[in-house]
């Protein structure tokens, strides 16, 4: 397996050659075309006794009413056999890099909530709960995909993002977290649209997201991509974090910019707008994009550069690319110059 870079430090893998690719459709799911018209009663009952119930059942009232039924078939699959528990925080974290204060166990489909902090931690969990299923040696949930096998996972940054994402939109007790990755799924979800990308989440379909992406980019960049969220997912908060693997997630986070800005461009260039008021919400959505881009990540309370602006070559590729649309960017083209 040939291993792919972009500098001195970080390899990167394609992932359908190194993990075998599954795609979720090939994947057989419990059929929801007949719900029991008596299913959410029983189903209070059920929850009733479990701990944190009343939050449970705003989960269950929420989901219902905000997603179609065809995206619900792993929710309802795993819903009638969660179970909830609490666990001791201090013990379960001590010795650890990150810590944690919530998580959610696939394999006796669990919750875990901590003793020690308020409920805001479950609805990320149940996001996990409804989008979790194990197939063969893999193990979806939402975007993350997991060789059993292997024991190797790719997805799982885009998944977190998204899922804390979710959590936050509909839930205005959620606990926040994972700030930088939400913002770069933000942002990938308004170039595929929220329907969609809501969609694509609660299937399990990272291979759809990838097949989306493939519209505005290539296939290694979108590998790049997740490797990368990946990477920061799992050193963000860790307590004992280098300088250099600092250092090396502000790079990162200068290439997921360069990426996000490339798949807008693209989508733009690829259906070029027919309407003056179609070319207005191009500059407009473009404008909006270059005032969110992140320039600095907060890494364990230390500030990191990641533009890109110091990246001639892709300054070029950038100002060709509003060139071609039309559009003139003095700002880039004065960065350009430094």
């Amino acid at each position: 397996m040939k291993e792919k870079t972009i500098n001195k430090n970080i390899l990167f893998f394609n992932l359908d050659r190194d993990i075998l690719l599954k795609d979720i459709n090939d994947v057989e799911i419990l059929s929801i075309d007949r719900i029991r018209d008596n299913y959410f009663s029983d189903l209070s009952i059920f929850l009733y006794d479990k701990p944190f119930s009343n939050e449970l059942m705003e989960f269950v009232n929420v989901i219902v009413k905000n997603f179609k039924k065809e995206d619900l078939k792993i929710f309802y699959s795993n819903i009638r056999h969660l179970d909830v528990k609490k666990f001791d925080e201090n013990k379960y974290n001590k010795g650890k890099k990150n810590h944690t204060l919530a998580y959610y166990k696939p394999y006796n489909n669990t919750v875990y909530i901590s003793n020690e902090i308020n409920t805001s931690g479950i609805y990320h969990e149940l996001f996990h709960m409804s989008t979790a299923i194990k197939y063969n040696k893999y193990l979806f949930v939402g975007f993350d995909q997991t060789d059993l096998v292997s024991n190797k996972s790719f997805g799982v940054g885009i998944n977190e993002g998204y899922t804390q994402l979710l959590s936050e939109r509909y839930f205005d007790k959620a606990q926040k977290g994972y700030p930088s990755l939400v913002h770069d799924l933000l942002l990938i979800e308004n170039l595929i649209g929220k329907e969609k990308m809501e969609s694509l989440y609660m299937q399990c379909n990272l291979y759809g997201l990838i097949d989306e992406l493939k519209n505005y980019i290539s296939y290694e960049d979108i590998c790049r991509f997740i490797t990368y969220t990946d990477y920061i997912k799992h050193n963000m908060y860790n307590k004992n974090v280098s300088d250099r693997k600092v250092a090396i997630m502000g790079q990162m986070c200068a290439y997921i910019n360069m990426f996000i800005v490339t798949c807008y461009l693209n989508k733009y260039i690829n259906q070029l707008p027919n309407t003056p008021e179609e070319r207005e919400d191009m500059i407009n959505t473009l404008c909006m994009l270059f005032n969110k881009l992140i320039v600095r990540i907060n890494i364990n309370n230390k500030l990191v550069e990641c533009s890109f602006t110091d990246n001639i070559e892709y300054l070029e590729r950038i100002l060709e690319g509003f060139d071609y649309l039309g559009l003139d960017c003095k700002e880039l083209k004065q960065k350009k110059l430094v």
